[in-house]
């Protein structure tokens, strides 16, 4: 029967939860004390022992009951802000650990081995699955490493996510909006910051024919002929000159709504002077947001013009 040794099993467990956890909160730019992070990873190791323990029962094995503890974990070494950021960083602790466990076993089954078996022949060579381990220890390590970036780079969007409402009338519409400060699109007229977003949020407004529309055609034609805009978005109608990518000029349709409200940073707050530009593709591939708004729309939260 073999040993197991507790001390082992929780100094073990303690670093490997240690270094997961300094991990992502290095990723995901995490200020987090390194004595929360200790606290953190000494509870992991204690409920590693545990799991290994002959009278506990074998549900702590359970892949729920450890989501649960590693949830746990999370809790401890970053504490509870909002749901959105908490999954983030537990998922985010997830795949390191998954990317750690792997490479670990990987190189522990490399190190066991011998490193040559005796052939049919009786000829040496490397075992059979030793490129296969050393394959997986690699994918594991890449899966890490591009999973890190993923995380970092969906975390510093995420944090840039505004919910906005466009109104006009008795009709809201509600949808998420990314503060892109590289936006410095101005009404030359008016020199009100013109907020993007894509026609197909605002279906509301538009005929029959554009809402089921999903070549983009439709939506394209509506855009260049203002006059067959609805008489509520007419009235309003405006074309904001552009430089498009290729450094050519454009006209850019967009109308004054009654008001835009936005939430961000929980604050909540109400601007007039606006005007909406439309665009018929697609801001977003994973549909993360689909409105670009303008920084002076941030800045005015700033200049306290906040509702609430």
């Amino acid at each position: 029967m073999d040993a197991v040794y507790v001390d082992v099993v929780f100094v073990v467990n303690g670093i490997a939860d240690f270094l997961a956890l300094l991990a992502v909160a290095k990723a995901a730019r995490i200020r987090a004390r390194v004595a929360r992070i200790a606290t953190a990873a000494a509870v992991g190791g204690g409920y590693g022992v545990l799991a290994c323990w002959p009278d506990m029962p074998l549900a702590l094995s359970h892949p729920a009951a450890v989501s649960a503890a590693s949830a746990v974990l999370v809790l401890a070494a970053f504490g509870f802000s909002d749901a959105r950021r908490f999954a983030r960083n537990w998922a985010a602790f997830g795949l390191v650990c998954f990317a750690m466990g792997g490479a670990v076993y990987g190189l522990q089954s490399l190190s066991a081995s011998d490193g040559f078996d005796a052939g049919l022949g009786g000829n040496a060579g490397p075992p059979a699955g030793a490129g296969m381990l050393a394959a997986g220890v690699a994918v594991a390590i890449w899966l890490y490493r591009s999973g890190m970036r993923d995380i970092r780079e969906r975390s510093l969007v995420a944090d840039a996510l505004a919910t906005v409402q466009v109104r006009i009338g008795e009709t809201t519409v509600s949808l998420r909006g990314l503060i892109d400060t590289g936006n410095r699109l101005y009404d030359p007229f008016t020199r009100s910051p013109v907020m993007i977003v894509e026609a197909r949020a605002l279906s509301e407004w538009f005929p029959l024919a554009c809402r089921r529309d999903e070549t983009g055609e439709a939506w394209a034609a509506l855009l260049r002929d203002p006059d067959r805009l609805p008489a509520v978005l007419r009235d309003r109608f405006r074309l904001v000159p552009y430089r498009g990518l290729n450094r050519d000029f454009r006209l850019m349709p967009a109308f004054r709504p009654d008001a835009v409200e936005v939430q961000w940073g929980g604050q909540r707050w109400e601007i007039a002077d606006v005007l909406v530009g439309l665009d018929e593709g697609q801001l977003s591939s994973d549909e993360m947001y689909q409105a670009v708004l303008h920084p002076a729309m941030i800045d005015i939260v700033k200049e306290g013009s906040a509702v609430c």
